[in-house]
């Protein structure tokens, strides 16, 4: 079985220094490096101060293959950072969805959870925000989607974001919205890759 744990970040603070920075940098990354980058190449130029850079260091970690930087979106393949200007995250609906979960949601502010429990709690929250979307987009959503598939790897992806426990707050749903992000790369992997039809094939050889 393939498993494709590639982890995205999502910054959903308020446009502050740090979106001055990135827009910087994605100016840079434009002009001299044709929207590839490795995160030494920006760390090495002077336009930036030693704390710019020690952020950009943080937020391009070698630990994750994506990050969504408000309307942002950087991937990695290799070692090289890629900058997709037609792949725009509306970080807005996040914001939105996260906040009417916390409000409207039925699991109350502050309950601790159990990460690996996928078929209790993952799956509460993943009806409260299932239940947020518009008639269309749920309809979309039921296409070929495997229910069990899904409360698995988030599960999993969460326990490997915050360990075994984890308090129901802003912070944790923004960590849920993660994991969600990075099922759905899994998932447009696998169908670039015929993941799951070498699966099938492999099966059947058998």
């Amino acid at each position: 079985m393939l498993m494709i744990m590639d982890k995205t970040s999502i910054i959903l603070d308020d446009k502050n220094v740090h979106y001055a920075l990135i827009s910087k940098v994605i100016r840079i990354v434009k002009d001299k490096y044709n929207n590839k980058f490795r995160v030494s190449d920006i760390t090495s130029l002077k336009e930036f101060t030693i704390t710019e850079k020690q952020y950009v260091e943080n937020i391009f970690s070698p630990d994750i293959t994506g990050l969504y930087a408000w309307e942002h979106h950087f991937y990695v393949i290799g070692n090289i950072w890629h900058y997709d200007e037609s792949d725009q995250y509306d970080y807005r609906k996040t914001i939105r969805y996260i906040v009417l979960l916390l409000n409207k949601g039925k699991i109350p502010i502050g309950e601790t959870i159990k990460t690996h429990d996928y078929y209790g709690f993952v799956k509460r929250i993943y009806y409260d925000w299932f239940n947020l979307l518009d008639r269309e987009s749920r309809w979309l959503y039921e296409i070929n989607f495997n229910e069990r598939d899904f409360m698995l790897f988030v599960s999993q992806n969460l326990k490997s974001r915050l360990g075994d426990m984890g308090i129901y707050n802003f912070e944790f749903l923004k960590t849920f919205m993660e994991a969600k992000q990075d099922y759905h790369a899994k998932k447009l992997l696998e169908a670039i890759m015929g993941v799951e039809q070498l699966g099938i094939n492999l099966l059947q050889a058998k």
